[in-house]
């Protein structure tokens, strides 16, 4: 009787030991588990399947497994990650957005890309951070480029690459949750700075920039502006009248593309000889699409050299902020014609007009 209490006690101390491991983050790996007990793989295994099965029990974690390397052969380690984890997908895919966008100064990137290896498993953390190390090692923020310029000439936002813009972006977000007034300081595209009084009401994304929705009281409207060129030194508190907002942000994510100052929103009707989802990819806001009509399809006014390699073209509706869509149709040159909107075609016209000056 004795023995079989000795017995059972070493069993339950086992098995607690293990559980503590894996609860502090370690592994465990059955080849080790015989060495340091002195019981046979059969015991073991059988240790690791009812402690596996308490964990399934409990929905705070998940029960894991890598191949680790032990002598000449590959055996499994098991281990515990709490449900709220990302995957080792997940933080490669979040990993690669962030570097791809460019909008972290570099020791933002790095800090961050850390914060996510750190929450995979030892082997996918090292996997991930050899699929990162030559990208984080050439990164270059946007902003970067802005040392070309000469030493003697104007810099506008040469501050932009080395701009810490996280803690902005978090001060931002408490002036938004505690639903109050602030007054910053803003270098527009000039470099001109001038004092701005508003409330926020939203953070967007797009492209390479974060943007801070404002409402400002000069204006009696919202306004745009870009995060990294708010002086963060100078964001102080201020006090104004309450004024209703609308703060649907994921609405305004998908009328805006290119965001400017001039949020001006405008229904729009084009055809378009590229790929599609190029299209569909970088406006949010489309309504509808169909193919064109045959009789549509023979309006291209370039000819046939453009229905060579795009014979056939879709009809896109929708609406998009204007100076946005403007660019994005400049970019796309011959492949795209303003159907509708007059104001849309005469901004389109206007630019063409612009750019034909130079030449």
């Amino acid at each position: 009787m004795a023995s079989n209490a000795n017995k059972k006690g070493n069993e339950q101390k086992r098995v607690a030991e293990m559980l503590i491991t894996l609860w502090q983050g370690g592994r465990i790996v059955v080849k080790d588990l015989e060495e340091k007990y002195g019981v046979d793989e059969r015991t073991v295994r059988r240790d690791i399947k009812a402690i596996k099965a308490a964990v399934l029990e409990q929905r705070d974690w998940s029960w894991n497994h890598d191949l680790v390397q032990r002598g000449t052969s590959k055996v499994y380690a098991y281990y515990l990650t709490t449900q709220d984890e990302l995957t080792y997908a997940e933080v490669l895919a979040l990993l690669k957005m962030v570097i791809g966008v460019r909008a972290l100064s570099k020791p933002e990137m790095l800090t961050l890309r850390e914060h996510l290896l750190g929450l995979l498993s030892p082997s996918h953390r090292e996997n991930a951070r050899r699929l990162t190390t030559v990208t984080t090692g050439t990164y270059r923020p946007v902003g970067y480029n802005a040392k070309v310029w000469p030493a003697e000439e104007t810099q506008p936002h040469i501050g932009a690459s080395t701009m810490e813009k996280l803690p902005l972006l978090d001060d931002i977000a408490t002036y938004i949750q505690a639903d109050k007034w602030i007054r910053f300081k803003y270098q527009n595209s000039t470099g001109a700075v001038s004092t701005i009084v508003g409330k926020p009401t939203s953070v967007t994304f797009s492209a390479h920039y974060f943007y801070v929705w404002i409402y400002t009281q000069q204006q009696g409207s919202e306004q745009v502006y870009r995060l990294d060129r708010m002086q963060p030194d100078s964001l102080r508190a201020a006090h104004r009248a309450e004024q209703p907002m609308n703060t649907n942000e994921g609405e305004r994510v998908n009328q805006t593309y290119l965001l400017g100052n001039e949020l001006t929103s405008e229904p729009y009707e084009i055809q378009y000889w590229g790929w599609p989802q190029t299209a569909l990819d970088s406006l949010p806001g489309v309504k509808q699409v169909r193919r064109a009509t045959a009789d549509e399809e023979r309006h291209h006014p370039t000819g046939t050299e453009i229905l060579k390699t795009n014979p056939t073209s879709v009809i896109i509706s929708g609406t998009g902020q204007m100076q946005g869509l403007v660019l994005w149709i400049m970019g796309q040159g011959a492949l795209v014609r303003v159907l509708k909107s007059p104001k849309l075609r005469a901004a389109v016209l206007t630019e063409i007009d612009r750019i034909r000056a130079l030449y």
